[in-house]
């Protein structure tokens, strides 16, 4: 698992883009911590 920061940098894209994606449900994380972290594969 990666965090959305490592996750924008190995795909070139922004943190805010990734947060938009899963925000439309296009992008969805593997599962979400209980403080809120969302790590992505």
């Amino acid at each position: 698992m990666m965090t959305i920061a490592q996750f924008a940098e190995r795909t070139g894209m922004v943190p805010s883009a990734l947060r938009f994606y899963e925000s439309k449900g296009i992008l969805i994380p593997a599962e979400r911590h209980e403080n809120g972290h969302v790590p992505y594969l």
